[in-house]
C-alpha cells in the first residue's frame, strides 16, 4: 500500500469499511516510519479489530514478522486482544526471536488485563491536560517499561 492508498483507506473507512486491508495498512505505517508514539492511529486499528476479531490473529502475525512495528502493534494488541493474544504474548516472552521486545511485552502483560487503555472513555474527574499525560505515560510504559514517567 503506497501513501496515497493509505490515506484513502483512512478517509474512506467510515463510508466504505474494508477491514481486510487493515493489516496491510499497518504494515505500510511501519514501513513509512509512521508507527511512532505521536501516531495515535493504533487505536483506530484496535477498534477495527474489535469489530472484526479475526483480524487479531493477523495483527499477531505482523507482531511476529515485523519487529520494527512491535511497539505500535503491542498497543493495538493490548487494546483489542483476547485470551489467545495473552497466550501469544506469554509464549513470546519465552521465545528468543522476541528477545529485544521482552521488556515491552512483559510490561504489557504485567499491566493487567488486555484492553486497559481507553482513550475515548470520558473521565470528568480528571482534567483534560492530566488525561493526555496519562495516555502518554501508558504508551511509554508499554513500549519502554524501564523508563520511569510521572504526571
Amino acid at each position: 500500500m503506497n501513501r496515497s492508498e493509505l490515506e484513502s483507506f483512512y478517509e474512506q473507512y467510515r463510508e466504505s469499511p474494508q477491514p481486510e486491508k487493515a493489516p496491510e495498512a499497518i504494515r505500510s505505517i511501519i514501513e513509512f516510519g509512521l508507527a511512532t508514539a505521536e501516531n495515535s492511529s493504533w487505536y483506530f486499528f484496535a477498534r477495527i479489530a474489535k469489530d472484526n476479531p479475526k483480524l487479531i490473529r493477523k495483527y499477531e502475525e505482523l507482531f511476529r514478522t515485523v519487529p520494527a512495528g512491535r511497539p505500535f502493534l503491542l498497543l493495538i494488541l493490548t487494546q483489542a486482544g483476547d485470551e489467545q493474544t495473552r497466550e501469544f504474548l506469554e509464549a513470546a516472552v519465552l521465545d528468543r526471536t522476541f528477545a529485544p521486545s521482552w521488556p515491552m511485552i512483559d510490561g504489557a502483560l504485567k499491566a493487567g488485563s488486555l484492553a486497559q487503555i481507553r482513550p475515548l472513555e470520558p473521565r470528568q474527574a480528571i482534567p483534560w491536560e492530566r488525561r493526555q499525560r496519562t495516555h502518554a505515560m501508558q504508551f511509554v510504559a508499554l513500549i519502554e517499561p524501564d523508563k520511569s514517567v510521572s504526571c
